[in-house]
């Protein structure tokens, strides 16, 4: 109740300056009774799932005034809703953290209220985006509401249905995830409304394309088409010939993947929306369909485009096309002159991005790891003790029994602990490779989708060029992390483009809030081999929450140097620093400084410590703020 006074004394304050005096305070909130209460309910129900049928920009006006209306409201029990509403206007500038706390403030007046349960599927879904991946339990979590959901608010019950078709798409079961996404639709009481079907319609596709079920995908791209052609956007059209050429791909028709990769071709064109990866799709079914000399010439003129985009990220995959067509032709000499172009359009793309990385856990984690060294220390000085004990009692035991009968079964106790340890180090060691693999593999699923809604959003927002280039810097990072995720180690130029990919990305993501570069000091990095991913979580932390609340522009430094002995790659960024880092965080633990040790310690430190990293708090060195990640590693050459 303290809020609504507070905004009264606000109003009444406003009113006298203006000189208004006839006006009156507000009164006390007003209680009503359940009926009443149960009768608002289901008009502010209404007009919050309805937000699913409104385009973004409409629905942050729409958000807007409804908080306006209930911010003015006497009713007690409109504060709840106020709350509920302004945690979702947060999720909309993606400040997610607030928006979790409004969402916890959120108390209904009836206990089976369904703003109760929008509010539990939200609060589900910001935990599944920060912690759930992989995590059985919480799947289980998801199907005990849902049975629950069954028997009550049944009207809500499709936003769950979503929630759970997300998760399980996070974990890479697609079957389960394609069948809650029908589930969702299904009991849409919107399901009618075209931006409704056609988020399903769009979902579903990529789902069903994803698990090569060429009918189901046909189906749910035909539904797209009248869709599209019910729309009349032109730009939606672009995007569906290439959905259409994708599942010719998969359905091994390359005859009809040309067709549809020409009309997206002259859609483009017609837009002057062409970009460079609209040449080298054209030019991919021109090879599908043995039209050498058209791939060719589309390849040539995207490489023209690409000059004038300045976007040499993708100008060496057109280069590669290149090649590949001229060798197709038997044109070998030209076909080796544009392998060469790619390979040296990679090499200087690589060494731009090398300056990008490395900076952000150095103090946070330094406690982590002093602890860690205490417990070894610990651990050691415990087993000695145990060894000193040890040796009392088969000192007695020779006094007693004899030399030999005590050597005897001292050697013999000595190989059993042997074997039991070693049993114990191979499934720790199994353990921590397995549990490495799964961290590898949680960006793709958890980065797929917010991606998708990212890109959803530039095509809302009619930013074409935008949703092309971030489209393009998706497909590459995916590809990426794929390839690279296959082996325990990778090249050090590899991991290094994975990263610039998902800097740029960033980077679109956070409207170039910040700045990158690398420095590689000429050294042949593609000969380094490093565990792939090991540089991105700490590129994240500084992206997401070093640079959280900055009034300046921020940059992330990564620099690559070569001792006799190592390799040092250090990050470096100007961020919050680390103290502030932790006060910001201090309710939420991470492990990503222990895991990646884990990491190390598996691939190089088995019988000495070769491969550590440490992080700094540059306030605490300098008069900068910001923080410092080095890693030491042994040169490992490929």
């Amino acid at each position: 109740m303290y809020w609504c006074f507070e905004r009264i004394l606000v109003l009444l304050s406003i009113v006298l300056l203006i000189g208004c005096t006839n006006k009156t305070a507000k009164e006390a909130p007003v209680k009503i009774s359940n009926e009443k209460i149960e009768q608002q309910d289901s008009v502010y129900i209404n007009r919050i799932l309805a937000l699913d049928t409104l385009s973004r920009e409409d629905r942050g006006q729409s958000l807007s005034q409804l908080k306006k209306e209930l911010l003015n409201s006497s009713i007690k029990s409109d504060e709840a809703y106020y709350n509920y509403i302004t945690a979702l206007l947060l999720i909309t500038e993606n400040n997610k953290d607030s928006a979790e706390a409004y969402f916890k403030k959120c108390s209904p007046t009836l206990p089976n209220s369904p703003l109760q349960t929008l509010k539990q599927i939200s609060l589900d879904n910001l935990f599944l985006e920060k912690e759930a991946l992989g995590n059985p339990e919480f799947l289980i979590h998801l199907h005990q509401e849902a049975d629950s959901l069954e028997k009550k608010n049944k009207k809500v019950i499709y936003q769950l249905y979503e929630l759970i078709a997300k998760a399980y798409y996070f974990n890479r079961d697609l079957d389960k995830s394609l069948q809650f996404t029908e589930l969702y639709f299904k009991n849409n009481p919107f399901k009618e409304h075209r931006k409704v079907k056609k988020h399903f319609y769009d979902i579903s596709f990529l789902l069903a394309s994803q698990l090569k079920q060429g009918e189901k995908a046909t189906y749910y791209l035909e539904e797209l088409r009248k869709i599209v052609d019910e729309e009349g956007d032109e730009l939606a059209k672009v995007r569906f010939y290439d959905q259409e050429a994708n599942l010719y791909g998969i359905l091994n028709q390359p005859e009809k993947a040309l067709v549809s990769s020409k009309k997206h071709y002259y859609y483009s064109k017609k837009l002057n929306a062409l970009q460079d990866n609209t040449f080298n799709n054209l030019a991919t079914s021109f090879v599908g369909n043995k039209q050498i000399d058209s791939a060719i010439y589309y390849y040539k003129y995207g490489i023209f485009v690409n000059d004038s985009l300045h976007s040499p990220s993708s100008k060496h995959i057109l280069y590669g096309g290149l090649s590949n067509a001229y060798r197709l032709k038997g044109d070998y000499k030209n076909a080796l002159d544009a392998i060469d172009s790619s390979f040296t359009i990679h090499t200087r793309m690589t060494e731009q991005i090398n300056a990008n990385k490395l900076e952000e856990i150095r103090a946070k984690y330094k406690s982590d790891e002093k602890d860690l060294e205490i417990k070894v220390l610990k651990a050691n000085y415990d087993l000695q003790q145990k060894v000193v004990r040890q040796q009392w009692w088969l000192l007695g035991a020779v006094l007693i029994i004899g030399i030999g009968v005590v050597y005897y079964f001292t050697i013999l106790h000595k190989q059993r602990m042997l074997k039991v340890k070693n049993r114990e180090l191979e499934q720790v060691n199994k353990s921590m490779e397995l549990e490495q693999r799964l961290l590898q593999l949680q960006l793709n699923p958890h980065f797929i989708y917010n991606a998708i809604a990212n890109l959803q959003g530039f095509i809302a927002t009619d930013r074409k060029q935008e949703a092309n280039r971030y489209l393009l810097n998706f497909s590459h990072l995916m590809r990426n992390i794929l390839e690279l995720n296959r082996n325990k180690l990778i090249g050090l130029d590899k991991e290094l483009d994975a990263v610039n990919n998902y800097v740029q990305l960033q980077q679109m993501r956070f409207d170039q809030a910040f700045d990158y570069e690398v420095e590689t000091n000429d050294l042949p990095i593609e000969e380094f081999a490093i565990p792939p991913m090991l540089l991105q979580p700490f590129i994240e932390n500084a992206i997401e929450h070093g640079f959280r609340g900055l009034t300046y522009k921020g940059r992330i430094d990564i620099t690559v140097e070569e001792t006799a002995s190592n390799l040092m790659i250090e990050i470096r960024d100007n961020g919050i620093g680390l103290q502030k880092k932790q006060a910001i965080n201090k309710e939420k633990q991470s492990l990503s400084s222990i895991i990646t040790q884990e990491r190390l310690d598996v691939l190089f430190n088995k019988t000495s410590k070769q491969a550590y990293f440490e992080v700094i708090d540059r306030k605490l060195i300098s008069s900068e703020t910001g923080v410092i990640v080095k890693f030491y590693l042994p040169i490992e050459i490929i």
